[in-house]
């Protein structure tokens, strides 16, 4: 899969709410007063899309970045899980750049 095809898959799951998000990622948006806004934001226009490897899961770890509509600089790492017959993004983490 390239990084093209990820963020199609990553923006799907998140309009059928088919996402999770971790409590690190839910802390790191907290600790950094990041609303989920900025994080629909990136995804849905993102500067800049790699392959991370795999997770501890064996999941294909994915890093987004992108700018927020405030204008910050941001990157989340998210994993695609499609071992349940439809695919899942699962959020884990979530910095400025």
């Amino acid at each position: 899969m390239n990084s093209a095809q990820a963020i199609v898959i990553i923006q799907r799951c998140l309009r059928a709410g088919r996402f999770r998000v971790l409590s690190h990622f839910l802390h790191r948006m907290d600790e950094r007063a990041i609303f989920w806004p900025d994080v629909q934001s990136v995804l849905d226009s993102p500067t800049f899309v790699r392959s991370d490897g795999l997770d501890a899961f064996g999941r294909a770890r994915w890093l987004v970045r992108g700018v927020t509509d405030g204008n910050l600089k941001m990157e989340l790492v998210c994993a695609l899980d499609s071992g349940h017959g439809a695919d899942e993004t699962v959020f884990i983490t979530i910095y400025w750049e």
